[in-house]
């Protein structure tokens, strides 16, 4: 045993606080005993303890009895001083399964531990706490074996340092999302991040102003964490005291601390936080965490958790900036789409009523007409006041945004002035099969208004409701409501889509409805109808329905007047005949031919295209001298035309209602009947790029308003001539192809026959031999005969003479076997005996043609089946070839049509499919496919019919 040692020991020199402890510790009731009874490796260890700066801790004998220093002790709390020689595991008995075997095995003579940031929950306090420690465990032995020695620990205390770089780490988490482009996704991008960091925050929400309908309220955007149900609200306005903290929040941009109910070591927050969110413009959220419970709720957090506040918020900002920035890009490139929109439309509105101005008058001064007939000028006069209207309403465009469209008011009687400018109108919709009714309130009387800013908003109206309805009736009401004016224009045409509603009294802006296809006007109408009546002191109202029509409402203050009502100027009436003479027939169907010197004469057939009627009639008169002329006013109309009617030209116009002249000419070259139709394209809009489109659209030209009558005569006349030219050429190389195909089908049965015909004069063939040379020329005498038969076919199909088949009753089962015996690797199979009634001779070369084609892709043989189809009898050829490719199909039965496999001279399908229909049958492909390909003749049974 080591000698005892005195109380006085310099061990106790300079070791602060914790020596005077030891030195005064009661180790007599412990199994450490006295001081003075300490073996030197205790007193050493003891001595190192206290002299050191760093936090350690010493356990020694088998209870693992506790001594520390004073650097130590605030790793305890709350246990301090009481800690102070007790056995380890009491002390620790939180974190005894983690710390506990590591000591006892080191006191068994383990080696070393060390560990860096070890996570443990221990209890310094009241509630237990999240700890993190970074420490290592060596073995202090006792003297000579006695008994087992002790433990030594040097820790650090790293919990600031860790919870420092966790909460960094998501401040910078939250601040590198720069990629948000809207709020939603900031929102999204913010619940995402708070939901991944459970070690800092265990639930909360990002609440955003504005609830369902639009109240002053806060919404919950957006939850991370474990919510207990029940605790977070949806909506709050703070109005039942529940979650006023949220409210609070917001309204006096403060944190607000709620202390939560808890039972101590339940592991739920004990306290939860609403903090404002600062945006650019001041409190733009509110934010609710509640901490992790086994952090402390120090000033530390609560900086922390106003950093997350403030990252969030320009989260937010950021986000609503980009949002706002993509909207601006947005507006701007809508202004720049609107803008070329608005040129476009305002050279198509400029150079039509131009076009009807200029060409009257060059007709006149170039001696192409004598005088102008009183037509034109009516033409003339309402074009010019057309293009009269159009310069106002951009004038009036320009006194609204420099404020400066003000009412000039003037006793005027309204009910009058409104009858009046209707006037022109009701001869347009009756043009139109329309009806337009008027109810105007005639006890209305003399009032101060603003004349020209009424006619503004009246013709627009009317106007655009007579344009957009193509069956049924306007009706214009005026009357009186409230000390109101209020005038009504409803209508029962297509409406307005829901998406447009919005944005009808824009500037600029045209509506684009279904039907229409394209957006007419300028886009000014609507936007100065709300701007007069703005002027007014009034405003507008639309209700409109998809496919039943729409209704505007104007009410204005009314003001009674008591001077005597100005006169309407004759002007007056002029600006309301232009709109009506604008308006265009909306019936679907053509417009009637064109009742000029030329209907009914000889040449050309000449489609004119265009929805201005007086444009219309105007393209008609010039173009008459070419031939025909039939008129329609859209391109589907004209579309009905080109399918009752062979036209040589068209020349429609590019914009148009439904269907316009680019979609019209797109149709054409797409119709393989209609492919080489020329084309011409009349069009307000100049410019390389405007007939560049129109060109690679295929037209055959592109003629600009406004266009002189001699141009538009001599393009055209072009257009037919370079037609009938490409007709001629492509005829010429068709009768090319035809002759050399039949040059080359016809030498092969007729070598036959000549070699047959050299054999036979040759000596010494036995009379079976003769025979059989005699078959070979009878059948290439046949093939010949066929081959023959069908070029005459095809010539009088050419030449445009029917064809004049037989029509006797022939036994099917006998020509059907006929025609399979003169081939190899045909089989018959029939069901019945059938008779039919047809041209024994055409029928049969049908089958020819069928058996020869067959037989060229099959792969083993070809089966030939007769079969009943009700009252007629069907004929298949069936091959089990590779079918037919899906280009060939839709020209199969044309002359001369692309084939898979190119054999013969190009008529056999054409030719024989139009010679069972002129023998009231038909010719069609039932099926083809890898497997091979179907061929079915009907004919009409005999006897029946």
């Amino acid at each position: 045993m080591s000698s005892p040692r005195s109380t006085a020991d310099p061990l106790f020199d300079g070791g602060g606080d914790m020596a005077r402890l030891i030195a005064g510790h009661d180790w007599a009731s412990t199994e450490l005993g006295v001081i003075p009874t300490w073996s030197p490796s205790l007193w050493t260890a003891t001595a190192i303890l206290l002299r050191s700066r760093y936090p350690m801790l010493l356990t020694w004998g088998p209870e693992l009895v506790m001594l520390y220093n004073d650097d130590f002790v605030p790793t305890l709390g709350d246990k301090h001083p009481a800690a102070l020689g007790r056995p380890l595991r009491e002390q620790y008995a939180e974190v005894w399964d983690v710390v506990g075997p590591m000591q006892t095995a080191i006191l068994a003579g383990g080696p070393a531990v060390w560990d860096e940031d070890l996570a443990l929950v221990v209890e310094r306090g009241d509630e237990p706490e999240e700890a993190f420690f970074t420490f290592s465990y060596s073995h202090v032995p006792c003297e000579h074996g006695d008994g087992p020695g002790g433990v030594l620990t040097v820790v650090a205390f790293t919990t600031e340092k860790v919870v420092a770089a966790r909460r960094l780490d998501l401040l910078n988490r939250l601040a590198g999302r720069t990629d948000l482009t809207d709020v939603s996704a900031a929102v999204a991008t913010c619940v995402e991040t708070l939901d991944s960091v459970d070690t800092e925050l265990h639930h909360g929400a990002l609440y955003l102003p504005g609830g369902p309908d639009l109240a002053p309220a806060l919404a919950r955007a957006g939850s991370f964490g474990d919510v207990p149900p029940g605790t977070l609200p949806d909506q709050t306005d703070g109005s039942d005291g529940s979650d006023g903290s949220i409210v609070r929040a917001w309204q006096d941009q403060v944190v607000v601390v709620e202390e939560l109910e808890t039972t101590p070591g339940d592991g739920r927050p004990r306290r939860r936080l609403s903090l404002p969110v600062r945006g650019r413009d001041g409190v733009s959220a509110v934010l609710v965490v509640a901490p992790n419970p086994l952090r402390p709720a120090d000033d530390e957090q609560q900086r922390f958790l106003g950093l997350v506040a403030d990252q969030v918020g320009q989260m937010l900002g950021l986000a609503t900036a980009r949002a706002e920035e993509q909207a601006r890009v947005e507006a701007l490139a809508a202004i720049d789409a609107a803008k070329s929109s608005f040129l476009s439309s305002v050279s198509h509105e400029l150079r039509t009523p131009l076009t009807l101005i200029l060409g009257p008058l060059e007709d006149a001064l170039n001696g192409r007409v004598a005088t102008i007939e009183r037509d034109d000028l009516e033409v003339m006069h309402a074009s010019a006041h057309r293009l009269l209207r159009l310069v106002g309403g951009l004038l009036d465009v320009a006194r609204v945004e420099s404020d400066t469209l003000v009412a000039v008011r003037e006793p005027t009687d309204v009910a009058e002035l409104t009858a009046d400018l209707l006037g022109p109108f009701l001869a347009a919709a009756s043009r139109a099969g329309m009806h337009l009714d008027r109810d105007l309130d005639p006890d209305i009387g003399v009032i101060d208004l603003d004349p020209e800013l009424w006619e503004k908003i009246l013709l627009n109206l009317v106007g655009n409701a007579l344009k957009y309805t193509h069956e049924g009736s306007v009706t214009v009401s005026l009357t009186v409501a409230d000390s109101d004016l209020v005038l009504t224009v409803a209508d029962t045409g297509l409406g307005i889509p829901e998406p447009e509603v919005d944005r009808v009294f824009d500037r600029f802006h045209r509506v684009r409805t279904p039907e229409s296809g394209y957006a007419e006007g300028t886009g000014l109408g609507l936007a100065l109808v709300a701007d007069a009546a703005a002027a007014l002191g009034g405003w507008v109202q639309l209700v409109t329905q998809l496919g039943a029509g729409s209704s505007f409402t104007v009410v204005v203050p009314l003001r009674p007047s008591t001077g005597a009502p100005h006169q309407l100027p004759p002007t007056r009436l002029d600006a309301a005949r232009a709109p009506a003479l604008d308006l265009a027939p909306t019936a679907d169907a053509p417009d009637p031919s064109y009742d000029g010197a030329r209907e009914g004469a000889a040449g050309p057939l000449v489609l004119v295209v265009e929805d201005n009627p007086a444009m219309r009639d105007r393209l008609a008169r010039v173009l008459a001298p070419l031939g025909t002329i039939r008129r329609a006013a859209d391109g589907v109309a004209a579309w009905e035309v080109l399918g009752a009617e062979p036209v040589d030209l068209v020349v429609t116009d590019v914009m148009m209602p439904r269907m316009g002249g680019i979609g019209l000419l797109k149709a054409i070259r797409s119709e393989p009947s209609l492919a080489h139709l020329p084309v011409v394209v009349l069009s307000a809009r100049a410019g390389a790029e405007a007939a560049t489109g129109a060109l690679e659209a295929r037209a055959d030209d592109y003629v600009v308003k406004p266009f002189t009558s001699e141009e538009l005569l001599a393009r055209c006349r072009a257009s037919l001539e370079m037609a009938t030219l490409r007709a001629e050429v492509a005829a010429t190389g068709v009768r090319a192809t035809v002759l050399a195909g039949v040059s080359h089908d016809m030498q092969t049965p007729l070598a036959v026959i000549n070699g047959a015909l050299e054999m036979l004069d040759l000596d010494g063939l036995t009379d079976e031999q003769r025979e059989r040379v005699t078959g070979r020329a009878r059948a290439g005498a046949q093939r010949l005969s066929r081959l023959v038969t069908q070029f005459l076919d095809w010539s009088r199909l050419t030449a445009g003479v029917a064809l004049d088949p037989l029509a006797e009753p022939t036994d099917l089962r006998g020509l059907a076997e006929r025609v399979a015996q003169q081939h190899d690797r045909v089989v018959v199979l029939i069901e019945e005996d059938l008779v039919v009634t047809c041209d024994p001779g055409r029928t049969e070369q049908i089958l020819h043609n069928l058996v020869e084609n067959a037989l060229r892709v099959a792969r083993t043989q070809v089966v030939l089946q007769v079969t009943r189809v009700g009252q007629e009898a069907a004929v298949h050829v069936d091959d089990d070839g590779v079918g037919v490719e899906a280009r060939v199909l839709p020209h199969l039965f044309e002359a001369f049509g692309p084939s898979s496999h190119r054999h013969g001279n190009g008529l056999g399908l054409h030719v024989s499919r139009q010679a069972a229909r002129a023998q009231g049958g038909e010719l069609a492909l039932a099926h083809t496919g890898e497997r091979g390909s179907v061929f079915v003749l009907t004919m009409p049974l005999a006897g029946i019919g």
